[in-house]
């Protein structure tokens, strides 16, 4: 992004640079849902258009690091709630919070894979249990391929399990030191697993290579709580990320395998992190009405759905297509149009008919002193 023509006073935290603003309610910012329909389509382009493309992995990684962002942000906010309802309580309150937006959907979806998709019986338990990656790591595959796309969800649940706990006790002061060791701790395992494990699903699913991802939106939201979060760093982010993105690309024509492994991932985190640092605060003006065009954001919101459904569509699709003799079109747009077409009608009917009506009942699980979360 530009810098030329703001000086100091004008990125000072007591004065604003007008292109910015606070959103003036912290439960919703509206930018992040339309994080999230980026991302999802992102993953629907690598999936239906291009298996080539990076996007899909890159729209991955922008989920954990929205994820690590509001979670956190969440937890830290109900921090204050300990000392009237203790911190087994709030960790409860999170637990059951979380339970009632993810588990309804996810197990649907499941019961209906399992219904219309054979092949994807066997593995169920896995899936059941939230062990998608580890199933996928042990087998050295993606089998069966129509529910590949849940070792994201395994990490995102195995996250929760233990974050809660990690930031709720943490005490204040050394909550960001210890983001920070988590950030790193990710590219020390996927430099230990490059030599020792071989090419395939298992470098890539575990959840320690989630951590930095993941870590980085955490560390954003420890660093906004702190108030230190100013524009004043987030322009020096942005400058970050484009050294980043400039040595990811000079790695990749390179085609230095081993640093774009280890390091490539951290390196995109810095971007990715970026533009949910200016999300969070919203952006105004041409940018503003993009992110905050009603369509962009509805999809980002029924973005969970898109994720679940975006490939048992694709293979329901292939099933009625066998069924009735018919080609389906090959990667491609027209793919990318009709699965994508089919994958939000799902997506859309699951919020609207479950996911919505549940997420009300949060609404009787307050944290006592905190806003509630997305």
């Amino acid at each position: 992004m530009p810098v030329s023509g703001l000086n100091a006073a004008a990125l000072s935290p007591g004065k604003r640079h007008p292109v910015f603003s606070r959103m003036p309610n912290p439960e919703y910012r509206p930018q992040i849902d339309s994080l999230r329909a980026v991302a999802v389509f992102a993953v629907m382009y690598s999936h239906f258009w291009d298996e080539a493309s990076p996007w899909g992995h890159y729209g991955v990684r922008l989920f954990f690091v929205i994820s690590g962002y509001l979670i956190t942000g969440i937890l830290i906010r109900s921090k204050e709630a300990v000392r009237s309802q203790g911190t087994l309580g709030v960790i409860l309150v999170f637990y059951l919070r979380r339970a009632l937006r993810i588990f309804p959907a996810y197990y649907v979806m499941l019961a209906l894979a399992a219904a219309f998709l054979p092949e994807v019986r066997t593995s169920l338990p896995w899936h059941t249990a939230y062990l998608s990656n580890v199933l996928f790591a042990l087998n050295g595959n993606w089998d069966p391929w129509p529910l590949a796309h849940l070792w994201s969800l395994s990490v995102e649940e195995q996250f929760y399990l233990f974050w809660p706990l990690l930031i709720v006790l943490s005490p204040g002061r050394t909550l960001i030191p210890t983001l920070i060791g988590i950030i790193l701790a990710a590219v020390a395992f996927r430099a230990a697993i490059m030599f020792s494990l071989p090419e395939g699903p298992a470098r890539y699913v575990l959840t320690p290579a989630a951590f930095d991802a993941l870590g980085a939106g955490a560390l954003l939201a420890a660093i906004e709580a702190s108030n230190r979060l100013t524009d004043v760093l987030r322009w020096k982010l942005a400058i970050a990320s484009v050294a980043a993105i400039a040595i990811v690309a000079i790695s990749f024509t390179l085609q230095a395998a081993m640093f774009n492994f280890i390091l490539g991932d951290f390196l995109t985190v810095v971007p990715l992190a970026a533009v949910v640092s200016w999300a969070s605060v919203g952006a105004k003006g041409p940018i503003k009405r993009l992110a905050e065009n009603s369509a962009v954001r509805y999809l980002g919101r029924i973005s969970y759905g898109i994720y679940l459904y975006h490939f048992p569509a694709l293979a329901v699709v292939f099933l009625f297509c066998g069924y009735f003799e018919m080609q389906f079109p090959p990667l491609g747009p027209i793919r990318f149009v009709i699965a994508g077409l089919v994958t939000v009608a799902a997506a859309a009917a699951s919020w609207h008919l479950l996911e919505q009506p549940l997420n009300r009942l949060k609404a009787r699980l307050p944290y006592t002193a905190a806003p509630a979360g997305n």
